[in-house]
Parts: C-alpha cells; structure tokens; sequence
C-alpha cells in the first residue's frame, strides 16, 4: 500500500501554498502550464502551489500517486494517468512523496463545460498515453522545454491549440457534441495556419482563406469577430510579420522587393500599411534594428 504525506484541505476556499511545489511554470493567459511534486520541505521562494481557483487542472502524473476526495468519495491517479478536477469542488488531497506531474490550469468558463462533463472527467483516470491526452500532454512539455522567447501571437496561439485539444478529450471522454464556439475556435485556427503560411502571396484574400477552410466567408467572418479581429486583419498582420522579419534580417533588399516578397505588392503600400500599425516608414524601422545589433 503506498505511503501518503498528510492531506491538504480546503481552507477559506483555496488550497495553500504548502500543498504541493511548483517546479515550472508558463503562463499563456487562459492557460497555464506547470511542473508540480510533492512538499519537500525548504522550497526556494515562488515555489508553494498556487491555488488554481475556477480553473480545471489536468494533472499528468510521472511518477507516484495522488488520490483527489470529493465528499466521501476518493479518485487515485496514479503513474502514467491523467486525471481532470474542478478544483473549487475538491475537498482535498494527498500525494505520495515520489509524486510528479505536468499540470495544466484551463479556465473552467473558455471549456464551456456542463456540471455533467465535470463529473465524467473526474470519475476515474485514463491513460495519459491515449491519443489525445498524449497530444495534450505533448503540447505542454515541449512549452515548458522551450528556452526561445515567444511573442504574444505565438502564446496565443499555443494557448488555443491547447484549448482546442482539451475541448477534443471532453467530447471523447464526456460523449458531448463539441459546441459553437469551439468550432469557431478551431476555425479560426485552421485558417490562421493557412494565413500564416501563405499570406506573402498576394492573391491571398478573405475568400482564399474561406475556401481552404471549406466554409461561407460570412461564417467564417463571424469566428474571426469572435476572436477579436478581421480575416483581413489577419493577412495584413501575417504580411506585417514577414516584412518585419525580412527588414531586420535582409538588410540589403530593397523596401520594393520586401513589398513584393510579403503580398503587399508596391512600396508605398506597404509603406503606408507599415506606418499605420508601427508609427513609422519601414526604413526607419530596418534602421533601428541595424543600430540595435
């Protein structure tokens, strides 16, 4: 029978910082990815466990066991399982001291989740190597393994396909439909992977984008609102991008040709285009990258 350290307890609504040690941790708005263990006494500052408030945590277990109770009833997970928790409706739990895990905090609201899903995902474990949790939990590591800085977009974007993973794992394993708005969600995905990949191609429009995606451009329209902005805006932002990155690092090509290289297609639209979104002409920007170096 494995050993268990005391149990943490609900208190005031939360779980303290000495419940378990937070060895990692990256977050991307919505979703917040962490290296957990068990308590071992003197931690370095930061690294108590922060209670995850409305927020389901999908915890991959590495190693050990950690039982969950809810009530009188007790779920265990062990090595090799992920279980998922609403933790706001967790009474408590203990951990063996070898634990580990990759957790994942998702806001309990951007899952659109009915009280019956919860319970389904918390009745019992699954394997952590099943197609989609292994995607899920895949997606995460390579997150916290990751020691390039990423921009925003790039967060974002990691946070959405995260989401969208989740949201595939609840319909498997809760037999739901998956709702509107997470097919708006992976929508708008698909379509910014194929903006991201072939926006430097100026017959790229809204329709082009509609069309690979298989949908009406009004609908699709209607998953870019949203989520905040335009198929347009989209392009122009993938094409700012490019030229960005082609300003910066071919110092010698022409503002004419890095129209030509990015969809915009003359100079003077790109310049214009340049300056509305960053306040200045795309060769006083290739300039301050060069005095940066």
């Amino acid at each position: 029978m494995a050993n268990f350290l005391a149990p943490a307890r609900r208190r005031d609504g939360r779980f303290l910082s000495g419940a378990a040690t937070t060895v990692a941790r990256r977050d991307l708005g919505p979703v917040q990815v962490l290296r957990v263990h068990a308590p071992r006494g003197a931690e370095p500052p930061g690294a108590g466990y922060a209670d995850p408030g409305d927020s389901l945590v999908w915890a991959f277990t590495g190693a050990g066991a950690i039982v969950t109770t809810r009530g009188s009833a007790e779920v265990e997970c062990d090595g090799g399982e992920l279980l998922v928790n609403h933790m706001q409706r967790i009474d408590g739990f203990r951990m063996t001291p070898d634990y580990r895990a990759l957790s994942i905090r998702i806001r309990a609201a951007d899952l659109h989740l009915a009280a019956r899903d919860v319970d389904v995902l918390s009745a019992a474990p699954v394997r952590s190597r099943s197609l989609l949790p292994r995607l899920i939990g895949t997606c995460a590591t390579q997150l916290l393994a990751s020691t390039e800085p990423a921009t925003a977009a790039e967060d974002a974007a990691a946070a959405r396909a995260i989401l969208d993973l989740a949201s595939a794992h609840v319909d498997a394993v809760a037999g739901r439909r998956t709702p509107p708005e997470v097919r708006s969600r992976e929508l708008v995905v698909r379509a910014r992977s194929f903006i991201d990949r072939y926006a430097s191609f100026r017959s790229v429009a809204p329709q082009t984008v509609a069309d690979h995606v298989g949908v009406p451009l009004r609908t699709l329209q209607r998953a870019f609102e949203s989520d905040g902005t335009t198929v347009r805006r989209a392009i122009v932002d993938a094409r700012l991008a490019h030229a960005r990155a082609l300003l910066e690092r071919e110092q010698r090509l022409s503002v004419e040709a890095v129209a030509e290289r990015t969809g915009f297609g003359s100079a003077s639209v790109l310049s214009r285009t340049f300056a509305a979104a960053h306040g200045m002409p795309p060769a006083e920007w290739r300039e301050r990258a060069r005095r940066a170096l």
